[in-house]
């Protein structure tokens, strides 16, 4: 992670100047390669992409954020098989050190979320503290945005955060402790053992809980059918989906959006 590059950016020395939501439809999209002058952060609120820089491929998904340096060449690729809902955001930012290649951070706790979509709010909403509310702001995420790279390059991120990370990644592939120790090259005993002790759970009881948080956002911020959303976290059985939905939120998946959305059942 780019440590160095992040510590050189400083709220006082970066000003908001675009923040938009949008989906897949909006004409702000730009899929030919191109560069910014200024640096850009995307958040993804739904739907999977892959970005190319100059010589890799990285594949993005619901609660990441991807940065991208100022003068960093890139080329988008929607999934146009999923909803697509982003906040982009660009900074302006004095003395911020050069840096290379575009890269991501993963919001595990739905901080970077939040800060997204306060700051795209009081962009909107001109008034007299509206500065100083969008530098407090933006002083918030780039001290969580160094919080998290931080935290990944620190001595504890060992074979259980990389794991978690995997699980993470490729939540909506088939996946089991074989193939999940395979990735981390241990033996599924160890895996688990490893990963309990650091989380207090099992890869797989993470890994079903992870695909119940994506599906629960989903309900709630979409009009998805019940089986592409199931399909979309991983599980083509929608009937197993739905007994392990409710048997994690005491609720079905119809249930759960009629209670809070009001939405009729999409099955």
């Amino acid at each position: 992670m780019p440590d160095a590059y992040l510590a050189s950016l400083h709220a006082g020395n970066c000003r908001a100047t675009f923040c938009e939501q949008f989906d897949e439809k909006s004409r702000i999209w730009n899929y030919n390669r191109h560069e910014h002058s200024l640096i850009e952060l995307i958040y993804f609120l739904e739907g999977k992409a892959d970005i190319k820089d100059k010589d890799r491929t990285m594949a993005l998904s619901l609660f990441e954020l991807v940065v991208y340096p100022a003068h960093v060449a890139h080329q988008e690729y929607l999934d146009t098989r999923y909803h697509q809902a982003v906040i982009c955001l660009h900074l302006s930012c004095e003395a911020a050190l050069p840096f290379d290649r575009l890269f991501k951070l993963k919001d595990e706790q739905g901080i970077l979320r939040w800060l997204m979509r306060q700051i795209h709010h009081e962009f909107h909403h001109e008034g007299p503290y509206q500065q100083q509310l969008l530098n407090d702001l933006i002083n918030l995420l780039i001290s969580q945005m160094q919080k998290i790279s931080h935290e990944y390059q620190a001595p504890k991120a060992n074979i259980a955060e990389k794991c978690m990370q995997f699980i993470q990644e490729h939540f909506s592939e088939p996946i089991d402790m074989g193939r999940l120790s395979q990735e981390m090259f241990v033996s599924p005993s160890y895996l688990n053992r490893m990963f309990k002790r650091r989380f207090g759970t099992t890869p797989i009881l993470y890994l079903n809980r992870y695909r119940m948080e994506v599906a629960r956002e989903m309900l709630v911020q979409t009009d998805s059918k019940i089986s592409a959303i199931s399909s979309f976290v991983g599980l083509e059985d929608s009937k197993h989906f739905a007994k392990l939905f409710k048997r994690m939120t005491s609720l079905s998946p119809a249930a759960y959006r009629v209670t809070f959305t009001n939405k009729p059942e999409t099955s």
